[in-house]
């Protein structure tokens, strides 16, 4: 939820969103094609401020990249406790992993408070209670997510619920740039993004202004030498050509546009252009260096599963990374071992 709202409609905003019929939907379909409970949890505690003041005034970081995670973080332990379910897995891909040294400080990425080191923090505190806090997409970029929900979990796809512009009825609104990214992702793997929701043809046209070349979306420092999240977007233009994509267009049965398609496969080859031009890393597969952020017993049948979709990546940059987040996950949370242990210790004498 990126966008400034003003004070007076936000708490609506919100709460229409969050009970909205294509989200309920989702979690249906979801509870019925999987063996999974769903326990749904009512808050209000984001209605409590103007989620846009933070950006209006200058600063880089959203209110909600800093007050939805400890939502979140809250409402899973305190779920997990009522139910007695052991783990708490909350997504957090590659890209949030990325950090960097500066004079002898650790610079974490800006979505921090979903990245390995908060979990780690979280999870020394919650292994007090019998709980255990931890990802399973600590080694997948963003796009690969999308990757594996199309290669391997095909029959979730299409209740996929990413933006949270959608209007009413809808699973996406196909006109932002998340949308855009989405897109571009599913139609670099030959599928048509109708099939997660996602006008192609609308994505499209609201992307007739972006160039490859822009300034970055969110500034700050960077945290890769050699990697860059606007890369996703040149790969998934690269893999896949105009004329494919024409033809994946013309099939979709929905697509009514009144001869616009013309137009989007314009943009889409303009854009391809200008990725062809460009030069990049070898794409990553799977990072095995991030892999060891996982749970001990979880790491094997999670490397089983994406080595089925990915190659395994291992780079300097990435074992460094990986290095310096355990290293300030455990510094964090060494008081709490240190306290458990001196515990321990009187109970024992």
């Amino acid at each position: 939820m990126d966008a400034p709202q003003s004070s007076s409609n936000q708490g609506r905003d919100l709460r229409r969103l969050h009970s909205m019929r294509q989200r309920e939907l989702a979690r249906t379909k979801a509870s019925e094609r999987l063996p999974a409970d769903v326990v749904e949890v009512h808050s209000d505690f984001r209605t409590a401020w103007e989620l846009g003041f933070s950006a209006r005034d200058g600063c880089t970081l959203g209110v909600h990249e800093l007050s939805d995670l400890p939502l979140y973080h809250g409402t899973l332990a305190a779920v997990a406790a009522a139910c007695g379910i052991g783990s708490c897995l909350m997504a957090s891909e590659a890209d949030i992993q990325y950090n960097a040294e500066r004079g002898g400080s650790v610079i974490l990425h800006r979505e921090f408070m979903s990245c390995s080191v908060t979990q780690g923090a979280l999870d020394a505190m919650l292994r007090g209670f019998g709980l255990r806090q931890g990802s399973l997409t600590f080694p997948l970029h963003m796009p690969q997510v999308q990757t594996l929900l199309l290669r391997r979990y095909w029959k979730l796809a299409d209740i996929q619920f990413s933006c949270w512009q959608a209007p009413p009825g809808t699973q996406a609104c196909s006109a932002c740039s998340k949308c855009f990214e989405i897109a571009l992702v599913t139609l670099s793997q030959g599928v048509t993004p109708r099939a997660v929701g996602i006008d192609p043809v609308r994505a499209l046209l609201a992307s007739s202004e972006r160039t490859l070349g822009g300034p970055p979306r969110h500034r700050g420092p960077t945290l890769s030498e050699h990697r860059s999240p606007r890369h996703h977007v040149i790969r998934a233009l690269q893999a896949r050509s105009t004329g494919k994509v024409a033809s994946i267009l013309s099939a979709d049965p929905v697509t009514t546009h009144g001869g616009r398609i013309g137009e989007a496969l314009a943009i889409y080859a303009r854009l391809r252009a200008e990725a062809l031009a460009v030069t990049l890393p070898p794409e990553p597969g799977y990072v095995t260096d991030f892999l060891d952020l996982v749970h001990s017993d979880l790491r094997q049948p999670l490397r089983s599963i994406l080595a089925q979709h990915f190659p395994p990546t291992s780079e300097p940059e990435f074992r460094a990374m990986s290095k310096r987040a355990r290293a300030l996950a455990a510094w964090i949370g060494e008081p709490l071992h240190a306290d458990r242990r001196k515990r321990s210790w009187r109970r024992g004498g």
